[in-house]
């Protein structure tokens, strides 16, 4: 401890004659000498008239004067801005020694107090109120301090507040003096106190640790109090957080209040578990009802929305989703959760009609999504939980698609189109499970599927072609739409063309599928289902193929070469060791012809080019 002490003091030491030399420094290059030599350009011409040149120099006129000691005036450093660590260590290093008193007159308090503590001369009422006192004493030197030096009086601030605080807490966990409802009271105060605090100072840092200290101190008596107090309290913090932030702007608080309601939420649910009763209900509601209006009040307010506003907006549809999942019963949590959805879909709607806002309006949208696709994973599952999320999804891409044609749309992607992309690969990737059940389903007696599988169940693959038929059918719909409502405004920009090729290249996919079960479906032989696909392949490659070449569109063009390349691939790795004689001369005679068919199509089309340009 002393070989801690002594190296604090020698730098402490170290510094302070640092800054003295330094100071010397400053002085003397800051030094202006009062002659100096007069300068070449001055000289160089002093064979011109040399007795009034030397009357010029022994009387200078003013103007001169002036210029030579502006020539000559020291040059302003600029200043350099010292961080925190710099700053605490310059104020060690001022007045050094009574800082050092101080701080032995502290470690020898300490030890008295320890030492009586053991020995009995202080009683534990006697400890608590020492405690309390010294904190009640530290907290009103900083503040009277904070008048001269703001740092080291709210430095002083949190030091009293905290010990206030463990002194009251040990009061209550060790020495059971007070009821737990004290500690929450008296934390409340300290927190109103320093709140005004740093109002007056205009200090977000000090608000900072001030909002954080208040929530920390429900964690000693958590389990010592009712939870209905708790939260009672939590709501007086985030009420009062709220409020500091109207006046200050001060987003960050609203964040480190809705995240402490959070981890209380959890924390409780993980310990004690909230009862299914119409208080707690009451409770979870009026903590959603606080946040959102106060966002939605706040971006209305400043008529924009920055990144703590969304952050708040998101974190309350998510802390609304799981509170209704901790306490909400099973028979009314598909319709608390609807409730939410039209919520915040209504807020999506007060801010785009008062603000015209984007990113507000997308998030709102967003977080009501959400909370219908959790609503609807409840109550569905299988492949009625995929048919509704298709209709879920492609009424939000289309509404989506709607609104951004009605207005200048930027060459970039929007987040809502990317977000409607990604909705749509998610369904792709739930839709691969009822494909499989489809093709299991098809080749039920083929020879390496496991018939005993099969035995003894009742399979219906109803559900799964409607998904395979809607995905298709809704894919070609948005398709379709899109088009025309970019065509129609001519604004079929890059991304838009992306967006309508996405979504037509995905229909065209499950149009193949559809094809391919189908015609197994209803065919009772599988070879001519087969070789029927396969055809039907070969003319819409065909038709991409010529269309491509007659518009002289790359993708046209590589739609039907894929096709193309799927019906050779199938024909030489499966179905050449599979058909007989006769089916394999009648497919691949009818696909050859088709394959030669697109060669005289593409001359036609480039001889009627030619004679067009020729006339």
């Amino acid at each position: 401890m002393l070989g801690f002490i002594a190296i604090v003091l020698i730098i402490i030491i170290h510094i302070s004659f640092s800054n003295r030399i330094k100071r010397l420094e400053d002085k003397i290059s800051g030094q202006v000498p009062a002659t100096g030599n007069v300068p070449s350009a001055a000289v160089s011409q002093s064979n011109i008239q040399p007795q009034s040149r030397a009357m010029e120099k022994i009387f200078p006129e003013p103007a001169s004067i002036a210029q030579n000691q502006m020539a000559y005036a020291p040059q302003a450093r600029p200043a350099i801005e010292k961080t925190a660590l710099e700053r605490f260590v310059l104020w060690l290093a001022e007045e050094w020694p009574l800082k050092a008193g101080i701080f032995l007159l502290i470690l020898a308090v300490g030890w008295f107090v320890t030492y009586a503590f053991i020995n009995d001369w202080i009683g534990e009422v006697g400890r608590i109120t020492l405690g309390v006192l010294f904190g009640a004493l530290i907290l009103s030197a900083g503040f009277f301090r904070t008048a001269k030096h703001q740092l080291q009086g709210n430095a002083l601030l949190i030091l009293g507040a905290t010990s206030i605080l463990i002194s009251i807490i040990s009061g209550i966990g060790l020495y059971n003096l007070f009821p737990a409802t004290v500690a929450l009271i008296v934390a409340f105060i300290l927190v109103a106190f320093m709140t005004y605090v740093a109002l007056q100072q205009k200090n977000l840092s000090l608000a900072v640790v001030t909002i954080s200290m208040g929530s920390i101190v429900p964690i000693f008596v958590f389990l010592s109090v009712d939870i209905s107090i708790i939260f009672l309290y939590l709501f007086v913090l985030a009420a009062g957080t709220l409020w500091v932030t109207s006046r200050t702007g001060w987003n960050a608080l609203n964040i480190i209040s809705l995240v402490v309601v959070f981890l209380y939420s959890v924390a409780y649910d993980n310990f004690e578990g909230f009862d299914d009763n119409l208080q707690n209900l009451i409770f979870a509601f009026v903590f959603i009802f606080l946040f959102y209006f106060s966002s939605i009040a706040t971006i209305l307010f400043k008529k924009s929305a920055n990144a703590y506003d969304l952050v708040v907006a998101g974190g309350t549809g998510m802390l609304f989703l799981i509170w209704m999942m901790m306490i909400a019963s099973e028979q009314s949590l598909v319709y608390l959760i609807v409730f939410g959805v039209l919520l915040f879909a209504l807020g999506a709607y007060v801010i785009f009609s008062m603000t015209k806002e984007k990113n507000p309006v997308i998030l709102y949208s967003a977080v009501a999504l959400v909370l219908l696709v959790s609503a609807t994973a409840i109550q569905f599952d299988s492949w009625e939980l995929t048919v509704a999320y298709i209709v879920e999804f492609s009424s939000f891409i289309m509404i989506n698609l709607y609104l951004k044609s009605k207005e200048e749309i930027s060459s970039k992607f929007n987040l809502s189109e990317a977000f409607g992309l990604v909705l749509y690969v998610v369904l792709f990737v739930m839709s691969l499970t009822n494909i499989e059940r489809i093709f299991n389903y098809i080749d039920r007696n083929n020879y390496y599927s496991s018939r005993s599988y099969y035995e003894g169940q009742q399979i219906s693959i109803g559900g799964d072609l409607l998904v395979i038929i809607l995905l298709c059918v809704m894919s070609f719909l948005i398709t379709i739409f899109a088009m025309k409502l970019f065509y129609d405004n001519d604004k079929t920009e890059s991304n838009k063309m992306t967006l309508i090729r996405f979504y037509g290249v995905l229909g065209g996919f499950y149009s193949v599928i559809l094809i391919w079960v189908m015609a197994h479906l209803m065919i009772q032989n599988q070879t001519t289902a087969t070789m029927l696909s396969l055809v039907i392949y070969t003319l819409a490659g065909v038709c991409f193929y010529a269309a491509g070449k007659k518009n002289d569109h790359g993708l046209y063009k590589a739609i039907g070469g894929i096709l193309f390349g799927v019906v050779l691939l199938r024909l030489f790795l499966v179905e050449f060791g599979n058909m007989d004689i006769v089916e394999k001369i009648i497919t691949f005679f009818v696909v050859g012809i088709l394959f030669v068919s697109t060669t005289f199509i593409g001359r036609k089309n480039k001889e009627n080019t030619v004679a067009n340009n020729s006339l």
